[in-house]
């Protein structure tokens, strides 16, 4: 059975968990004096650090800068700090068992945790004003939720190989964001919420599938395209609201959308592109409002390129899903087939034929 999404924090409703500390929590340099933490190191070449982990000045992180390779049972918490700058010390982190949280740390600027694989519970970054750039080049999964908000220097946000986040996942308040990588993701199993992200251009997912809860961009003022090439079925509501310069919409293998759909006050979209997204879903659980877009219909819709945005390709195979609504260009990913630049008759699914060459669109 499917699962709904859980409501989130922020602007968005419920905050985030607390990251108190645990009565029997320690770091590495307090097992060394009365915990066992650290001899562990040599009794296995991955040592698991029992309980949960709090960070709070440099001095706790170095003691980390020896390993490895480590996980936590429990939580890792790095919060109110003002002597950290970066988490390299955390080289060695492989796995945590519950909640990553990091938060309100004023001199943090980089947070790369490259052999960090999964997370039990979460992961949260929340509060970090001096924060530049998130990466995290090994993370696949994320178990609970995955919330980035409120880091207002955030630039650049990299998960390069996560697959799958288990709840919700919200980026909110990051006014200074400009890049975000997710290249491989392919399913939310909560709600996906982007919002309040002031510079932020290009909202790229190539390979999700599936968001079982609500699917929300809105208040994003600079954001001018949204895609997602193969996304097919929202467990909720489909919200794109308020995003003041956004000029595409690209999700031409939206099939199912259980709630409503709610596509307003987009003033750069033209409202006949609005309609052909609405058109092109087979299920609307709910009800469709569609409003204070763009009134005007270009002659073709802009693409990707040309707003700026240079990659966001996908690589699953969309069978014979060939067409385009707006009879301009259609590609079949699968066998090769492509139509450029054809209008009447338009790309339909299934139709379209390459010349020896490759250039010309025949019709089939």
């Amino acid at each position: 059975m499917v699962l709904g999404g859980l409501s989130a924090c922020g602007d968005t409703g419920v905050s985030a968990p607390s990251f108190g500390e645990s009565a029997s929590a320690q770091s590495p340099a307090a097992g060394a004096s009365g915990g066992g933490v650290v001899p562990m190191a040599h009794l296995s070449p991955c040592p698991m650090i029992p309980d949960t982990v709090n960070i709070h000045t440099q001095a706790d992180l170095d003691a980390f800068d020896s390993l490895d390779c480590f996980t936590v049972e429990r939580h890792l918490f790095v919060q109110n700090t003002s002597d950290i700058v970066d988490l390299s010390p955390l080289h060695g982190l492989r796995s945590v068992g519950g909640y990553i949280g990091i938060a309100d740390n004023t001199d943090l600027k980089y947070v790369k945790l490259p052999n960090l694989e999964k997370t039990g519970e979460g992961l949260v970054l929340e509060g970090n004003h001096a924060l530049r750039k998130i990466s995290a080049p090994a993370l696949r999964y994320v178990k609970g939720n995955l919330h980035i908000f409120n880091n207002q220097s955030l630039k650049s946000v990299s998960f390069d190989w996560l697959i799958s986040v288990g709840e919700d996942m919200i980026f909110a308040g990051n006014n200074a964001l400009m890049s975000l990588e997710l290249p491989k993701l392919t399913t939310i199993m909560g709600q996906f919420i982007f919002e309040h992200s002031e510079r932020f251009k290009y909202l790229c997912l190539p390979n999700l599938v599936a968001v079982n809860g609500d699917f929300t961009v809105h208040f994003n003022p600079g954001l001018k395209s949204i895609i997602a090439p193969v996304l097919t079925t929202i467990w909720g509501d489909l919200t794109i609201e308020r995003n003041a310069r956004l000029q595409l919409l690209e999700l031409d293998c939206l099939q199912w959308v259980t709630g409503d759909v709610v596509i307003i006050y987009n003033h750069m979209l033209p409202e006949c592109s609005v309609d052909s997204t609405v058109a092109g879903i087979a299920h609307i659980g709910g009800d469709v409002i569609t409003s204070d877009n763009y009134a005007v219909c270009p002659d073709v819709r802009p693409t990707a390129r040309e707003l700026g945005c240079t990659k966001c390709e996908t690589n699953i195979c969309v069978g014979d899903r060939c067409d385009d609504r707006w009879d301009r260009k259609c590609r079949d990913k699968c066998d090769g087939k492509k139509c450029d630049d054809y209008q009447k008759p338009p790309c339909k699914r299934g139709d379209c034929e390459s010349d020896e060459n490759g250039d010309y669109p025949v019709p089939a």
